[in-house]
C-alpha cells in the first residue's frame, strides 16, 4: 500500500549571479564568459538564492528586473503554492501558502551554489551540476509551520571528496525527452516564446538606457551589458530555453525539523522534485518549480 504523504508545492524566480565557461567556476568578477559583475555589482558568487535579501537586490538586480518587481511584473522569490494530502488540499497545512521555500547556508559548506569545479564534479559541457550544500527550509508566513532538512552526503564528507556514483541523483537531469522545437515548462513559466525576440527587446531597452544615461559609470555598465546580450547572444539564448530537473531523496538520517505538522516521519527519505530553468544571463535570474514530499508515519485522522 503506497504510504501517506504530504506535498509541498512551490515555485517562483530565483537569483543566481555564476561565472560561465569558459571562465573558472571562481572566477569573481567574469572575464571570458557572458555573466560579469558590473562595476558596482558585488562579485559573482555562484549562490544560489531562493529569496534574496533587499540589500542584496539593491546592490546587484539590474534594471528593468527592480522595476519589473516592483510593479509586481515578476515573481521573484521561491514561495509555497500548494499543500496536499494524498492529492487533495490539506487543510493543516494551509497556513504554508505564501510561504518562504529557502536553501540554507552550511557552516562549513558555505552558500549553496551548482558545484561544478571545471569539470571535477558535475558536467560544464551536458549543463548537470549537483547542488551542494543542500538544505531545504520552509517556513509559514506567521511562523506556525518549519520544515527543515539537510540531505546529507555519504560519510558527511565534501562532495569533491566523493565518487561520482555517490552524488549522481544529486545531478541536474535534462528533461525526457530532450526537445528544442516546443517551449518547456521553464520557459511557460516565465511567459517567454521566442529567446530571439525577448533578447532583441533586452538589447533595444538597454540601447535606450544609453541614450538618456548621463553618468559615465551607468553609461558604461548599460555598454557593457549591450556588448554582452549582442556577442553572446546565442547563449544567452539557448540558456533561457534550458530547463534541468533533479529528484532525489533529502535524507538526513533521523534529523529535521516538522514544526506545526503532525505525524511528519523523521527517520525516512524525503523525495523532491524541481526543475531550475529560463535562466537569463543578462539579469543572472532562472525560474524554479518543485514539490517536496513529506512521508507520514500515520496519516492525520
Amino acid at each position: 500500500m503506497k504510504e501517506a504523504h504530504i506535498a509541498i508545492n512551490f515555485e517562483g524566480y530565483i537569483m543566481c549571479r555564476l561565472a560561465v565557461d569558459p571562465d573558472p567556476s571562481d572566477e569573481q568578477r567574469g572575464v571570458s564568459g557572458y555573466t560579469l559583475a558590473l562595476a558596482r555589482e558585488d562579485n559573482l558568487d555562484n549562490w544560489i538564492q531562493l529569496n534574496p535579501s533587499s540589500g542584496y537586490l539593491d546592490r546587484n538586480l539590474r534594471e528593468p528586473g527592480k522595476s519589473m518587481v516592483k510593479a509586481k511584473a515578476l515573481n521573484l522569490g521561491v514561495k509555497v503554492t500548494g499543500v496536499q494530502l494524498d492529492g487533495r488540499d490539506f487543510a493543516e497545512g494551509q497556513s504554508l501558502l505564501g510561504g518562504h521555500v529557502n536553501l540554507l547556508d552550511d557552516p562549513q559548506a558555505g552558500h549553496p551554489i551548482f558545484e561544478g569545479r571545471n569539470d571535477i564534479i558535475g558536467s560544464d559541457d551536458e549543463i548537470q551540476f549537483p547542488i551542494d550544500p543542500f538544505i531545504i527550509d520552509i517556513q509559514s508566513p506567521a511562523p506556525a509551520i518549519h520544515i527543515n532538512r539537510q540531505d546529507l552526503l555519504p560519510g558527511n564528507r565534501r562532495i569533491w571528496e566523493l565518487q561520482t556514483s555517490e552524488y549522481r541523483d544529486r545531478l541536474g537531469q535534462p528533461p525526457n525527452p530532450l526537445t528544442t522545437t516546443q517551449p518547456n515548462d521553464a520557459m511557460k513559466a516565465i511567459g517567454v516564446y521566442d529567446a530571439d525576440e525577448y533578447f532583441r527587446n533586452r538589447a533595444r531597452w538597454i540601447r535606450e538606457q544609453i541614450e538618456k544615461a548621463t553618468d559615465q559609470t551607468e553609461l558604461q555598465e548599460f555598454k557593457t551589458r549591450l556588448y554582452v546580450v549582442e556577442f553572446f547572444g546565442q547563449r544567452l539564448r539557448d540558456h533561457l530555453q534550458l530547463l534541468r530537473i533533479w529528484t532525489f531523496n533529502v535524507d538526513g538520517g533521523s534529523t529535521g525539523i516538522a514544526e506545526g505538522l503532525s505525524g511528519i516521519d523523521l527517520t525516512a527519505p524525503w523525495p523532491i522534485t524541481f526543475w531550475i530553468g529560463g535562466f537569463d544571463g543578462d539579469l543572472m535570474l532562472g525560474y524554479l518549480r518543485g514539490t517536496l514530499c513529506l512521508p507520514l508515519v500515520h496519516a492525520p485522522a
